[in-house]
């Protein structure tokens, strides 16, 4: 690098040379160190947001985790909410929730296929040598055809088709059309037994003929209406009335009474009552309500009221379903 510099009031110049390097030897000298200052910062820095990153991300990582935990079949992993911030503490909240209503829900799953279980093996319990015993009755229907006694012949014969209906090959559910036909077979035994003191009125619409009802639904509550509300009458007589239509998708079953009736706080707790199972009851009201609410859901069942002639009617819930088919799984018959 060449200066050059006139003097003053003198025709001469001063011309002086500086070379390049010594010019620029002190800058040099700091921009090295303001680089390695800037290094050794980026460096510090990088440490510092990642040490940074992995504390805000430390919850998220800890709720990765469990669900981790949950993926391999821990159902019972919780996350410690303390010290993950507001943010992270809702996230861990609500994950602890879900698992609690996970839990929930299979428990239900659980008790609900265990009173599946229940129910079926109670129905097999009230089925021993049922074979047996209708061909026996077929045999008996016979005999007394053939000696004249036309009363044993009739309610031996409504006998042997009650069991042959309980049977159903095998079917949880059959037809209405079958469940009516094994009430009016009741209901001339249960006349026999007590000398006609029961009548009865039976209204089916035919459209609802085919569709499917739990096999035993409505012979419980006929007998409760003879024995709860008839038996114990004064007179110890009375009428039965079903009647059963569609409405819409549903099939609407009524099964009222003459009988004594209830009070409306006993039907109240009735009601309340009727989703709850107990293993000791057999083909009782709670059973039937069960029944129908694990095969076609809780939107369905039975209903109690009191009617005009001072008696009960049971109004029941089924949805309009005319087919079945065989779960090949599990051997079983569903609803389609």
């Amino acid at each position: 690098m060449y200066v050059c510099q006139k003097i003053k009031n003198w025709n001469y110049y001063v011309v002086s040379s500086i070379s390049f390097y010594k010019l620029m030897e002190s800058g040099f000298h700091i921009m090295v160190v303001v680089i390695l200052v800037l290094i050794i910062v980026l460096i510090i820095v990088s440490i510092i947001i990642r040490a940074l990153v992995r504390k805000m991300y430390q919850p998220l990582n800890k709720v990765v985790s469990n669900m981790d935990y949950v993926a391999t079949g821990s159902l019972r992993t919780r996350i410690n909410v303390d010290n993950m911030g507001e943010d992270f503490a809702k996230l861990a909240i609500g994950f602890n929730s879900m698992m609690d209503e996970i839990e929930v829900l299979m428990e239900q799953v659980k008790l609900e296929q265990h009173q599946l279980e229940q129910i079926r093996f109670n129905a097999l319990q009230s089925q021993i040598q049922p074979h047996f015993l209708y061909n026996t009755l077929e045999c008996i229907h016979w005999q007394a055809i053939a000696e004249g006694n036309k009363e044993i012949s009739t309610m031996v014969k409504a006998l042997a088709k009650y069991y042959r209906i309980c049977l159903s090959k095998g079917h949880d559910v059959i037809t209405i059309r079958e469940e009516v036909e094994h009430i009016r077979n009741y209901m001339i035994i249960q006349n026999m037994r007590y000398d006609n003191i029961i009548g009865s009125e039976i209204v089916v619409e035919s459209q609802v003929e085919e569709s499917l009802i739990p096999k035993l639904t409505l012979q419980p509550l006929v007998e409760n209406s003879i024995y709860h509300g008839m038996k114990v009458k004064e007179g110890k007589t009375g009428t039965l009335y079903l009647t059963a239509y569609k409405n819409e998708d549903e099939v609407i079953i009524k099964v009222s009474d003459t009988g004594t009736g209830m009070s409306q706080e006993q039907i109240d707790e009735m009601n309340e009552q009727l989703s709850r199972y107990e293993d000791s009851f057999g083909y009782g009201v709670r059973n039937v309500n069960k029944r129908i609410e694990l095969l076609f859901g809780e939107g369905y069942g039975l209903n109690y009221q009191k009617n005009d002639s001072g008696g009960v009617t049971v109004v029941i819930h089924l949805p309009y379903q005319t087919e079945i088919k065989k779960n090949t799984a599990g051997g079983e018959w569903t609803c389609v």
